[in-house]
Parts: C-alpha cells; sequence; structure tokens
C-alpha cells in the first residue's frame, strides 16, 4: 500500500518556485512585502548588515511600479528606510516635492507664443574649439653644427 504524506508550506513552496530564476524569486519576495500597501500608507525597511541601500530602494521601486504604484523615499540614516507609498507618476523625486514641479523645461509644453518646429537644434559643441587654420610661416631651415667661418 502506497505512503501519503503532507508537504509542509516550505515543502510546496520549494515545489512551486521550482524553475524560476533568482530574479524571479527576489521579485516575488518584494512584491509579497507591499502587498498590504495603498496610496497614503508609510512603511519602514530595516536593512542587514550585508544589504544595500541602493538596491533595497530599486527593488522597493521595481515592486511598486509592478503594482501601479509609486513610492517616495525620505531621507534617512543608518540601516532604515522609511518610505510613503503614493499613486504612480506622483513621486516627485526624493525631496517630498510633487512631480510638476521636478518636470524639467523640457517636458513641459512650449508656450503659445513660442513657434513650433519639427527641425531640431543645431547640436551644442562640447570640448576644446577646433585649431584655426592659418597661413603657414615661412621658416628658414635650422642648421646643425659649427657656423661656417666667412673668409
Amino acid at each position: 500500500m502506497p505512503v501519503v504524506v503532507k508537504l509542509s508550506p516550505e515543502e510546496v513552496r520549494s515545489e512551486l518556485n521550482k524553475g524560476k530564476s533568482q530574479r524571479q524569486l527576489v521579485n516575488e519576495q518584494y512584491d509579497a512585502m507591499l502587498e498590504g500597501f495603498e496610496p497614503s500608507d508609510w512603511g519602514e525597511v530595516q536593512l542587514d548588515a550585508d544589504e544595500k541601500r541602493a538596491t533595497v530602494r530599486n527593488r522597493l521601486k521595481s515592486a511598486a511600479d509592478r503594482r501601479g504604484l509609486g513610492i517616495r523615499f525620505k531621507r534617512g540614516q543608518g540601516n532604515q528606510m522609511r518610505f510613503e507609498i503614493v499613486v504612480n507618476g506622483a513621486e516627485g523625486g526624493d525631496n517630498g516635492a510633487p512631480a510638476s514641479l521636478g518636470a524639467s523645461a523640457s517636458q513641459a509644453e512650449p508656450a503659445a507664443d513660442e513657434p513650433v518646429s519639427s527641425v531640431a537644434p543645431p547640436a551644442s559643441r562640447r570640448g576644446r574649439r577646433p585649431a584655426v587654420a592659418e597661413e603657414p610661416l615661412v621658416s628658414t631651415p635650422k642648421r646643425r653644427g659649427r657656423p661656417k667661418a666667412s673668409a
């Protein structure tokens, strides 16, 4: 007669996660971390000694994007990071400014009195100016050695 054993939750997870890449597994973990968050909710992350702030931050931003949300981080020190969940597109940067204030002039619509052209502006110059071609100087050949004695 066969023996039937019920699998533990860890064994079920390992069976279901078989064939997934490490990146996919990490993405699922971060998605689960943000599962209960809605816009205007705040959270805090306690970093382990081996975790980098930038890595955790980027993974949380990606998880929020996958859920159709944005995330705004507040400045902090040490091993903790505080954040606010916002409506996607309302991040506005890390300083807490609204997104409309953070938009650059290149993204803004042209003013009504400015002419609109489909021709691209000329490229700006970078680096040293090119050397200007001048008339070659007439030079006398240089002599080497002792000067000739005049007799």
